[in-house]
């Protein structure tokens, strides 16, 4: 696949899976299959593996570029490596510190150092 015929499946992936209940599987299903064998979407990741994921359901629960690891990927004070390379993206180790229902704040899972939530 070119640059351009994966930025357009991306897109019209993105666009169908924001129809919700709306949303037609198969078509998605379809574009899925498109980024697998056009190797954007990687084989099946442990975590795939292990809670029986598949790729169409990754996008469902995270999203079409959930293949990539986003946010903060190294302790900013160890510089440990947050990515959890045994499950897989887009899993991290980061732990999450909570105030209510919202995610305040990042502790690093090695140092235990607290980096608050940018909501800028």
């Amino acid at each position: 696949m070119t640059e351009t015929e994966i930025a357009e499946t991306l897109a019209a992936l993105k666009a169908e899976r924001e129809k919700f209940t709306r949303s037609d599987t198969s078509l998605m299903q379809r574009l899925v299959d498109r980024l697998v064998a056009g190797g954007v979407y990687p084989p099946p990741t442990p975590a795939m593996l292990k809670h029986n994921y598949s790729h169409l359901s990754m996008v469902q629960s995270w999203g079409e570029d959930w293949y990539l690891w986003r946010g903060t990927l190294n302790c900013p004070k160890c510089k440990s490596d947050w990515r959890a390379l045994d499950l897989g993206p887009p899993f991290k180790r980061e732990i999450g510190r909570s105030q209510g229902d919202m995610t305040v704040s990042l502790s690093c899972p090695d140092c235990n150092h607290v980096i608050p939530r940018n909501f800028g």
